[in-house]
């Protein structure tokens, strides 16, 4: 008897452990599924406080570059009426505000502005400072159009510094980015700048042969006037070069291009610039007519630098006769 009792009991624990095992197995699960539930719960808003707060960052941070746009827009407007001090106090409030908020692309863009506002007024040394900065925010916020833009501008205040060699060396790496963008306007401003600054240094072999690229280029995007300009510029340089043939080419090509554009001065100089080379040809009676109808123009107009050059043509017309007497009275 008492051995069943003890038996009795050995297996009412047994069977109390294994069922108290299972509850507590069972509450521990329960705790589990209910904490996954709340986590996801805690998960879900988390995401949707963040998604929130991202956007009312992203909204905040369109405003602030749609109010830094507004204000260069307000600065150009200023720089239009000629209110300069207006302009260059909105130009460095709109950059400053940029520069507080580290948009690192309308920074760059205020100080491009500014670099332009000192350009035009010819304070050089300012707009190369404003401009170095923009190139390399630029460069660092990966815009490769406007680091482009940016270096041609670069190179002209060089240039206008008196840095030659160093606005060549812009030039070059400006038109290595206009054509790797395919960008004909930069490549045919690089291109017209490089014969400009070889021809300053009589290296007319290199400027001709920029200039007839940029020529080129020029009128394939229909800038006719652009195109006229450097026709005018071939002319001139091929006479300084005594290429009177080629001369002669780029000049009538000059003056028909600057009668089709309405570029009266223009189209006036290139009938001088072809006289000049008709006298070196010893086509002498074309020089003269042509000569005959300016004179006109020249005599009733108030620019002095045609009606100079103008003197000059006649001179070299009689001393190329021999008339050195009359060609003294023109010079």
């Amino acid at each position: 008897m008492k051995q069943k009792t003890s038996k009795f009991k050995t297996s009412f624990v047994y069977k109390a452990f294994v069922i108290t095992h299972v509850l507590l197995t069972v509450f521990v699960l329960l705790i589990i599924v209910s904490m996954r539930k709340y986590l996801l719960i805690l998960f879900f808003l988390q995401v949707l406080v963040n998604t929130i707060s991202a956007q009312t960052v992203s909204n905040q941070q369109a405003n602030d570059s749609l109010n830094i746009l507004g204000q260069l827009q307000e600065g150009d407007k200023a720089l239009a009426k000629n209110d300069t001090a207006a302009a260059i106090r909105i130009y460095t409030a709109a950059r400053a505000q940029a520069r507080k908020l580290g948009m690192i692309y309308l920074d760059a863009k205020a100080s491009l502005k500014i670099g332009d506002f000192y350009y035009g007024n010819e304070v050089y040394h300012r707009a190369f400072g404003n401009y170095t900065q923009a190139k390399n925010l630029f460069i660092n916020g990966e815009s490769d159009e406007t680091v482009a833009e940016v270096t041609i501008a670069l190179a002209r205040t060089q240039y206008h510094r008196g840095n030659y060699r160093l606005a060549v060396n812009n030039f070059v790496e400006a038109l290595q980015m206009a054509r790797k963008l395919e960008n004909k306007n930069y490549e045919a401003e690089a291109l017209e700048n490089l014969g400009l600054l070889y021809n300053s240094f009589q290296g007319f072999n290199e400027g001709t042969a920029y200039y007839i690229k940029a020529r080129k280029i020029k009128e394939s995007l229909n800038d006719f006037k652009g195109a006229t300009r450097i026709a005018q510029i071939l002319g001139e340089t091929y006479y300084r070069k005594r290429l009177f043939d080629s001369a002669l080419y780029f000049s009538v090509m000059a003056r028909n291009g600057a009668e089709k554009t309405g570029m009266l001065t223009e189209a006036y100089m290139a009938d001088i610039n072809s006289a000049m080379s008709l006298i070196r040809l010893k086509k002498w009676d074309e020089a003269k007519a042509i000569m005959q109808q300016l004179s006109s123009h020249i005599y009733n107009n108030q620019d002095e630098n045609r009606r100079l050059r103008y003197e000059i043509c006649w001179g070299n017309y009689y001393l190329s006769k021999g008339d050195s007497a009359t060609a003294t009275v023109y010079y």
